[in-house]
């Protein structure tokens, strides 16, 4: 279960920092190779220019901000996986009472977490207001 958390939670931000840039690798600058033995010239090309993959903002609280955005979008269905979850450990827990804590602590933690990135963005604003 750890591991699955561990997992979404590095996708989401791969997600937030490279998923909505885009990044150019390379752009030939003209000219000519001469063949293998390089006896070319190498033409006065245009420049190459790598656009910034954060956008043009790329300030920490823009980032802050993206993250924030990411995270509120995939709050809401991972709560609700977590209470489905939460859901069968409760009805297939049977007598054992060690499964119903479980799925208590997992709808209270979940609940708190949400809350949490709910109120994220007057958090980063606070942090922002004092720095």
């Amino acid at each position: 279960m750890k591991k699955f958390f561990l997992v979404v939670s590095m996708g989401i931000l791969v997600l937030c920092v490279a998923g909505t840039g885009s990044l150019v690798f390379a752009q030939g600058g003209g000219g000519t190779s001469g063949g293998p033995s390089g006896g070319g010239t190498s033409g006065g090309g245009s420049p190459v220019v790598l656009p910034n993959p954060l956008g043009d903002n790329s300030d920490f609280f823009a980032l802050l901000d993206r993250f924030i955005n990411v995270l509120t979008i995939f709050a809401a269905p991972i709560l609700v996986a977590l209470i489905v979850v939460a859901g069968f450990y409760y009805m297939f827990g049977g007598d054992d009472p060690g499964k119903r804590t479980t799925a208590i602590n997992i709808i209270k933690y979940g609940i708190i977490g949400f809350i949490v990135i709910i109120f994220a963005r007057g958090i980063a604003a606070i942090v922002q207001g004092v720095l």
